[in-house]
């Protein structure tokens, strides 16, 4: 009998797409039928904070997995910030809408939300009562933003963050290394460094 989730739902900015992200939508994906990756930040301009829009972070999500386009549907999710309880209901409702646009089974569908950390499930427990809590055993050992700290602060830039990004995603990286707004975000960086 398969005892697997129908969806695990997995929440991250994805800034940058981690070596971690990418063991943990394998471990969601091997562990449910289907996966709702949720991108949050979606409403963010580009910035040193966010350095990759949230077309480039679904590209970039979709051509790691390019066997999953049916069982991973990569998401936006717009940040609330001073509105945690819009920010639930509004992604629970995208999350209900994935689910039934994917389900045709009379029963209802199995739910999960990954949990990275303690802090991820002290809030998701309360947040999402409704969704199992799912830990995960992949954790970056490095912050994202320490990881866009490297990018930017550094000389060598993308290179400075190689090891903890998936294999797969390199080449996007490497591209975007080229380009005028990674330029653009290391000049801003180092007009900020001038008046620290």
């Amino acid at each position: 009998m398969d005892d697997r989730l129908d969806f695990i739902v997995y929440v991250e900015n994805f800034q940058p797409f981690r070596k971690a992200d990418e063991e943990a939508i394998q471990e969601c994906l091997d562990r449910s039928r289907n996966v709702v990756v949720v991108c949050t930040g979606a409403d963010k301009p580009r910035s040193l904070r966010n350095p990759w829009t949230i077309d480039e972070r679904r590209d970039l999500i979709r051509s790691v997995f390019p066997d999953s386009e049916k069982t991973i549907s990569v998401i936006p999710m717009l940040d609330s910030p001073y509105n945690q309880e819009a920010w639930i209901w509004s992604l629970q409702k995208k999350v209900r809408d994935v689910v039934r646009a994917s389900t045709s089974s009379e029963r209802e569908p199995k739910v999960g939300i990954a949990i990275a950390d303690e802090e991820t499930k002290i809030n998701y427990a309360t947040a999402f009562p409704q969704w199992e809590q799912v830990p995960l055993d992949h954790n970056s050992e490095l912050k994202a933003s320490t990881l866009r700290e490297m990018t930017f602060d550094s000389d060598k830039g993308i290179e400075a963050i190689l090891p903890h990004l998936s294999s797969k995603s390199l080449k996007f990286y490497e591209s975007f290394q080229k380009s005028e707004q990674f330029e653009k975000l290391r000049e801003e960086r180092k007009f900020l460094d001038l008046y620290k």
